[in-house]
């Protein structure tokens, strides 16, 4: 068979002509907003995986609910995806948070609510399509301090999608095989993070004029983080007076000191957003399912290498699991 491409309505499809994994970014598609809302390099994540064998599912549409489709949320009801529509022309955060962040999307009426459904329906449907598959779910995480040191996070939706025992012994495995490759990038991975952080600081001062203590609230996940790794010293600085300067000395004092960056498992994600949608899809194919969250820094300028990643990620899995 020779590769080929399929192009469908809010999405593409890839198929390497070999057999092989199916490689789904359900993510990928525009950004009416900000471009980091999606999650970028994702796609070419999929296709350089999907060249050596297997398939990609690439998402085209946008994820926000209200112009587009989460693929990677549950299907509403009619019913539901009008009362979203409305929370949004409410602006009700309370609806929005606790039921809105469940599902794929919104909807205007019964005809747009159609034209979704389908679509979503459709990406899906080419999914189920395979026996007993394996189907890696290629996201993107921040490449941010309260990440770090992950460059690489691996979930199995709490072991309910593959058993994390084996994980744990293909994780170590893939650790020691890309350890001096990730020594060799860490400066330049270093200055990529300490950019980021500098871009999120400008674009909360934007919002909210100034640095001060009261973004020690929205930036609590990364201080938390901080505070596994930075010295005593900057610490007790970042706590006597947090401003723009002394949080950024605090990442700076991380990175200075922990500098092994890690594939690691479930750290920071856990698939739980998406175990509706996911779990059914792995026991009506009998398959088994990865969902890996690459560093942008990865996605962005390194996807072929995430590629080699994901693939040995792949191969160890399949061969304890032939052992056992």
């Amino acid at each position: 068979m020779t590769e080929n491409w399929s192009y469908r309505n809010g999405f593409v499809v890839y198929d390497s002509g070999k057999p092989g994994p199916t490689f789904v970014a359900t993510h990928s598609g525009l950004s009416l907003t900000r471009a980091l809302l999606r999650d970028m390099g994702s796609e070419a994540v999929a296709y350089h995986a999907a060249k050596r064998g297997g398939s990609a599912l690439i998402a085209l549409i946008g994820r926000d609910k209200i112009n587009g489709i989460d693929f990677y949320r549950m299907c509403p009801s009619q019913r539901t995806a009008l009362e979203i529509y409305g929370a949004y022309e409410k602006c009700d955060n309370n609806m929005i948070r606790e039921v809105a962040a469940k599902y794929a999307f919104a909807a205007r009426d019964r005809a747009q609510f159609k034209q979704k459904q389908m679509i979503y329906d459709s990406f899906w449907d080419y999914a189920k399509m395979s026996t007993k598959p394996i189907y890696i779910f290629v996201h993107t995480q921040f490449a941010c301090i309260k990440n770090y040191p992950s460059i690489v996070d691996v979930a199995t939706f709490e072991g309910r999608a593959f058993e994390n025992k084996i994980l744990e012994q293909v994780v170590e495995k893939l650790n020691n095989r890309y350890e001096e490759k990730f020594k060799q990038l860490f400066e330049q991975f270093k200055s990529f993070l300490l950019n980021e952080t500098s871009n999120e600081i400008n674009k909360y001062k934007q919002k909210f004029s100034c640095f001060d203590s009261d973004a020690a609230d929205a930036f609590k996940p990364d201080i938390e983080n901080i505070k596994l790794f930075a010295s005593k010293e900057v610490l007790e600085l970042l706590n006597r007076k947090f401003n723009e300067s002394t949080y950024t000395l605090a990442v700076q004092n991380v990175l200075n000191r922990e500098k092994n960056l890690k594939i690691t498992i479930e750290r920071n994600f856990n698939g739980k957003v998406a175990e509706f949608v996911v779990l059914p899809l792995i026991k009506k194919t009998r398959g088994v399912a990865f969902q890996v969250e690459f560093s942008e820094f990865l996605s962005q300028l390194y996807p072929e290498l995430a590629a080699d990643i994901v693939w040995d990620l792949i191969d160890e899995s399949r061969e304890i699991v032939c052992k056992t």
